[in-house]
């Protein structure tokens, strides 16, 4: 087998699909390519949401209450992860400089070196402001001025009305709120706080990698160690090691910290995202609306009666960063917008009975409750995405049928971006915990 991975790279779209075929066949001897038991691969099923949905279905964020820094030393400037991760890294480090002590590894190589961490946590909420951002720029900058017209937006009201319009042109099965994009290709695994990189290597760097890390004579010792210590080598970057809570050797740091089950873990380190999806997006939306008035204060608005032209000048006012619709507004701004990222699986009936029945948790309970309801309604859809479960198993089908015809067994994998989990899905349930 050559293990030669320079020669697979051809420029353009099919290149990126041959080179990623021979990783998923060559990379790893074991398996057929999938790896030894301590490499998951990410882009299986419902993987590729690990870390980023619970056991049932909802997108969730790290409390960060608990993200501690691995070096408690430098506190400011170390990368952060989970405080059990943190406990287990430790352990791992120690067992690591003990085999290099007793020559089971070899410290030769950049990789297998003092094992310093390079990246870690990084934060979800940060990532997803820089994205709405981007496309609040697009609005202002382009849509407003090429599509609406500047004259034409006189108010606070219609900047957001105009804005969703745009959002319902073009942003058609794409993230607005921040729940839809941890389930996108924008969310990365580091996004967890269950995720370590040990060592960095740039995107695309297939041969890097086995160089590096996978032909290094001490990764035998070093993915059995992982293993020991409750890590797993994703197999797409083995730079990365991710803590796998199902793994038994991660019970003890898990059972240290008092959590017995997933519900546990998922209530006691993670938010529901839904609590904060249109908080966050409205204060973009104020922020951005700010800096139209601040670069268009004034427009002179031209009309013409009786062969007369008439010159009316308008002059916007900016809003405070807290302003916000009133609840039952934003519930149906909530609805509303779901079901354009979500790609309209809903009639417009449907959004009605939806928004009818939210509005009674919300006078009945309280708006979490009400915002809860909503996303329970649109939550699932992550599994409706391509490259899903339906696309799995018509994958697999036809690849049964290959294999019949030809008697060769092709075996492939859907490439997300090397750093993330995809916008792809699964079966559903836990999201490979």
């Amino acid at each position: 087998m050559s293990r030669d991975f320079k020669n697979a790279r051809i420029l353009g779209t099919r290149g990126e699909w041959f080179y990623g075929g021979k990783w998923a066949t060559e990379a790893y001897f074991e398996n057929k390519g999938a790896g030894p038991k301590a490499v998951k691969d990410l882009n299986f099923v419902e993987r590729v949401h690990y870390g980023v949905i619970d056991n049932d279905n909802y997108a969730i964020i790290p409390n960060e209450f608990h993200i501690i820094p691995l070096d408690s030393s430098n506190p400011t400037m170390s990368p952060r992860v989970f405080d059990f991760v943190a406990d287990a890294w430790s352990v791992l480090k120690l067992n690591f400089t003990v085999a290099c002590q007793k020559n089971l590894i070899q410290q030769s190589g950049a990789a297998f070196g003092e094992m310093i961490v390079v990246q870690a946590y990084e934060s979800p909420m940060n990532k997803y402001v820089t994205y709405i951002n981007s496309v609040l720029e697009r609005y202002n900058s382009i849509y407003i001025p090429q599509v609406i017209g500047i004259n034409n937006i006189t108010s606070y009201e219609q900047y957001v009305n105009g804005f969703f319009d745009m959002l319902k042109t073009i942003y058609n099965n794409r993230p607005i709120t921040m729940s839809r994009w941890l389930k996108s290709n924008g969310s990365s695994i580091l996004d967890t706080g269950l995720a370590i990189k040990y060592f960095d290597i740039p995107n695309g760097f297939d041969q890097t990698k086995i160089d590096t890390i996978i032909d290094h004579p001490s990764f035998g010792y070093f993915k059995n160690l992982c293993l020991n210590m409750g890590f797993s080598i994703l197999h797409q970057n083995p730079n990365i090691l991710l803590f796998d809570i199902s793994s038994p050797a991660a019970k003890p740091y898990l059972l240290r910290k008092g959590m017995f089950n997933l519900t546990k873990i998922f209530n006691s380190r993670y938010n529901r995202s839904y609590n904060y999806d249109m908080n966050v997006l409205y204060n973009n939306i104020n922020l951005y609306y700010n800096r139209l008035v601040l670069k268009y204060p004034n427009s002179q608005i031209l009309t013409v009666s009786c062969n007369k032209v008439n010159e009316r000048w308008i002059r916007r006012s900016s809003v405070d960063a807290g302003t916000r619709p009133h609840e039952l507004k934003m519930l149906w701004d909530c609805i509303y917008l779901k079901n354009i990222e979500e790609g309209f699986p809903k009639t417009d009936e449907k959004l009605q009975e939806i928004y009818k029945k939210a509005k009674y948790f919300h006078k009945k309970v309280d708006n979490n409750q009400a915002m809860g309801y909503i996303s329970s309604m649109f939550k699932d859809e992550v599994w409706n995405k391509d490259y899903g479960y339906d696309d799995l198993s018509k994958s697999i089908r036809s690849d049964m049928d290959t294999i019949a015809t030809t008697g060769n067994i092709t075996q492939g994998e859907r490439r997300s971006n090397p750093t993330t989990t995809g916008g792809g899905g699964g079966s559903g349930g836990s999201s490979g915990y």
